[in-house]
């Protein structure tokens, strides 16, 4: 109960923050070291890569923003499954946040650190969000160790029974 009035509490924090920011305009195209952050979308390659990098594991492929209690609620949650058994689960998360300031911020507020985090500022107009189906709200994908996409837009619970099982 507590975590939960934690999360609602910083939802309301980052909404204030979403209202006092503007997009930086001058920020370079490409990618950044650390967290990976799109300007353009060739978040495809950095996908594929992510993904191939965690060959063996499952995946927890989470699409989700700042600005969507539900999205970020549920990141939350399956970051957790991943951090509890990180020898055999990996998380990606892919953000569809305009503002890098927001973005960064609530990934650490959201405690994210052990997660590749990229963001892709063209949100639902970019191309890994055609190629996923991501057009209406957020999902996510639970990938197998061979790289194999098996279930897709499932809640942390079915997440732990397809891990154990």
């Amino acid at each position: 109960m507590t975590r939960t009035k934690a999360v609602y509490s910083i939802l309301v924090l980052i909404a204030g923050l979403l209202l006092s920011f503007k997009a930086n305009d001058t920020k370079e195209q490409g990618i950044e070291k650390g967290d990976l952050i799109l300007t353009k979308d060739n978040g495809n390659e950095i996908l594929k890569e992510a993904i191939e990098n965690n060959k063996g594991k499952y995946i927890i492929l989470n699409f989700w923003s700042s600005y969507n209690a539900e999205s970020r609620v549920n990141n939350i949650m399956l970051n957790d499954i991943a951090k509890s058994d990180s020898n055999n689960v990996a998380m990606i998360c892919v953000s569809f946040d305009k503002f890098e300031s927001v973005y960064q911020e609530t990934i650490k507020s959201d405690s994210l650190n052990n997660t590749v985090n990229i963001l892709v500022k063209d949100g639902f107009d970019s191309q890994t969000a055609q190629k996923y189906g991501i057009d209406k709200g957020f999902g996510n994908f639970i990938i197998d160790p061979q790289g194999v996409i098996i279930k897709k837009n499932v809640n942390a619970e079915v997440v732990k029974s397809l891990i154990r099982s």
